[in-house]
């Protein structure tokens, strides 16, 4: 496995399914691709709403919106297992 920049090389269906994961009753709504992130837009009771993906992180959630233990897990789960971690990144064990 290699290391993907996930701000290049994230697919539409990829953030989809990282959406379920960080937040499972919202509706996807969008994204915007940064140098380094991409920031997600999704409907929350009516409200569109955003956090920004890093490869091992969420940030700038709303209010309110955090991550358990569990779900921070399953996230990094998906980003390892795709390729998007920094995990990937100049590891001699994959080389």
């Amino acid at each position: 496995m290699r290391f993907r920049n996930l701000a290049e090389e994230m697919t539409e269906k990829d953030l989809k399914e990282v959406l379920e994961i960080i937040y499972p009753d919202t509706i996807f709504s969008g994204y915007k691709r940064m140098e380094r992130e991409i920031k997600i837009f999704f409907k929350l009771h009516g409200k569109i709403r955003s956090c920004v993906l890093m490869a091992d992180q969420v940030v700038d959630m709303p209010s309110g919106m955090r991550l358990d233990n569990n779900t921070q897990y399953e996230f990094q789960k998906y980003m390892v297992a795709h390729g998007y971690s920094e995990l990937w990144l100049n590891n001699k064990y994959t080389e």
